[in-house]
């Protein structure tokens, strides 16, 4: 990545972008929903068009936009730049950072129930999600630093990302 940074480029608009997409996937993953992450890596990295995804997913086409625009916004928030290759190797950074996560929502009696608390969720990926970021705020921000910690280290030491 950062033989695509040039001179000009505020780094910060970079980390805090990069830091929002990866608390974005932190609590995608711990909510159990691989389905926007898969919607991430196949609409940045493989370049598929929303209706392929949509029917590689058996989703909507919904999911590969609201993936999409929601990394857009972060980009814009910070003013980061949004050229498709800077975008792509973002995401990749990003995703790759997030690998190791496991769901703490687990699948039981057509609910999810929360590992760490206990809680009943319904099945809904917006309940999930509002679980996740809301109740467990303080382990949601904790990954997300390792999550960034681990960026830093591909980046430094300039692994095949």
């Amino acid at each position: 990545m950062s033989n695509q940074i040039n001179s000009n480029l505020n780094i910060g608009s970079v980390e805090n972008a990069l830091k929002h997409i990866v608390k974005y996937l932190v609590i995608k993953k711990l909510s159990g929903d691989d389905t926007y992450i898969e919607a991430m890596k196949m609409y940045f990295l493989n370049n598929l068009s929303p209706s392929d995804i949509a029917v590689a997913l058996g989703e909507s086409k919904n999911v590969a936009h609201s993936v999409r625009n929601r990394v857009y916004e972060i980009l814009n928030k910070f003013n980061a730049p949004k050229s498709p290759t800077f975008v792509r190797e973002l995401v990749r950074i990003a995703l790759r950072c997030i690998e190791w996560l496991e769901p703490i929502l687990v699948r039981e009696r057509g609910l999810y129930r929360c590992k760490v608390c206990g809680a009943w969720i319904s099945m809904d990926r917006y309940s999930r999600t509002r679980h996740v970021a809301y109740k467990h705020a303080n382990l949601v921000n904790r990954l997300t630093r390792t999550a960034l910690s681990k960026a830093k280290n591909l980046v430094s030491n300039h692994e095949d990302i």
